[in-house]
């Protein structure tokens, strides 16, 4: 019993001294800089290794949402393509058509399995007005997201938090000593304060739509944090107070 108890205050410290896990935005792949000209690309985050990406730029007034078309403008547009190691790869003229400008992206079937960033500039000659947009994509084998992946193992990391967080109730149920059920408080508010950030994790990634969801479980988290410092704080007083309580019994116990 003596090293049941050694185990369980080995694995209460461990989990106190982990790092409290902080928020991680959704990754923004689109960075727009409008000036006098609004961009509008239809640029995917992932592509299929070996298609080519045919895309359109769409162009609108920034003051009034006007849209610029080949015919009312004088505007040219440069696409640049860099990879993941910062150099240029492709440098190429959209073509104006009508009321929008397409880039020829037959050449994208020969890029690699990778991660690419993307600008594209356009500028008016006769308002000198202009406007950019970047962004970057990958280059997969299947062209689907990654994010499939990581919602398999953000599953995976709340079962195992789940059944930590069930193992140690079992343990605070059954045992007969008060400070240890005081003591095993502390990692299972731990485990369910990091239980809420995996689960907005996950709905950002499974449903990133679902942004009242997300914001609701993000107020959880917050919550949760100010609670386990609270505990932190008055567990081990308690701790102490019940330890004291406890050897007085003891002593006064012998003396009979």
């Amino acid at each position: 019993m003596r090293k049941v108890k050694h185990i369980i205050l080995i694995l209460c410290f461990i989990l106190l001294c982990c790092g409290i896990v902080e928020a991680v935005p959704p990754i923004t792949t689109i960075f727009a800089g409008d000036t006098g000209l609004h961009l509008e690309v239809n640029a995917m985050a992932y592509y299929k290794l070996g298609e080519a990406r045919w895309q359109i730029i769409q162009i609108f007034n920034e003051s009034n949402g006007y849209q610029f078309t080949n015919d009312t403008s004088n505007i040219t547009c440069i696409v640049k393509l860099r990879n993941s190691q910062g150099f240029e790869i492709i440098e190429i003229n959209a073509t104006a058509n009508d009321d929008q400008w397409d880039i020829n992206g037959s050449l994208g079937a020969n890029n690699p399995l990778g991660e690419y960033a993307w600008t594209i500039v356009c500028q008016d000659g006769t308002t000198k007005d202009g406007g950019y947009v970047s962004g970057y994509f990958e280059i997969t084998e299947d062209g689907k997201t990654t994010d499939t992946q990581d919602s398999s193992v953000l599953t995976t990391i709340m079962f195992i938090i789940v059944l930590f967080i069930i193992l140690m109730t079992i343990l605070m149920v059954i045992s007969n000593q008060a400070w240890l059920k005081l003591l095993l408080i502390l990692p299972v508010s731990f485990l369910l304060m990091i239980l809420t950030r995996f689960m907005s994790w996950f709905v950002s990634i499974d449903y990133p739509g679902e942004l009242g969801l997300i914001n609701v479980l993000d107020k959880f988290y917050l919550f949760a944090v100010t609670f386990f410092y609270i505990l932190l704080a008055i567990i081990p007083i308690l701790m102490i107070i019940v330890i004291v309580r406890d050897r007085k019994k003891i002593q006064q116990d012998g003396q009979l």
